[in-house]
């Protein structure tokens, strides 16, 4: 054999890399320390109109930090799991919390 040709697939499809740009295109318009839409939270008449809403826990924000508390070996990468039993359904997000 002189020559040989290989062909495979392209890792990303074209609907991937849309859906890349997307992102990106949406993660461009958050802010940077908030995370909130850009064209709302800098706009000049919004000013006074966004609370902090300090009511609401993380719960994987709050194990991790009660993990960090622990011993741990050096390197050890703490990985979050879901132990919620699938017959235990979360309720409907609260419409208050929207």
């Amino acid at each position: 054999m002189v020559r040989s040709t290989a062909t495979r697939e392209a890792a990303w499809t074209d609907n991937d890399r849309a859906l890349a740009l997307a992102l990106d295109l949406h993660e461009a318009g958050l802010c940077q320390g908030c995370g909130q839409p850009k064209h709302r939270a800098w706009h000049p008449d919004h000013l006074g109109w966004i609370d902090v809403n300090a009511d609401l826990t993380c719960e994987g924000c709050r194990a991790l930090a009660e993990w960090q508390k622990g011993d741990h070996e050096p390197g050890v990468i703490p990985r979050l799991k879901d132990t919620r039993p699938p017959e235990n359904l979360m309720p409907p997000w609260p419409q208050d919390l929207l």
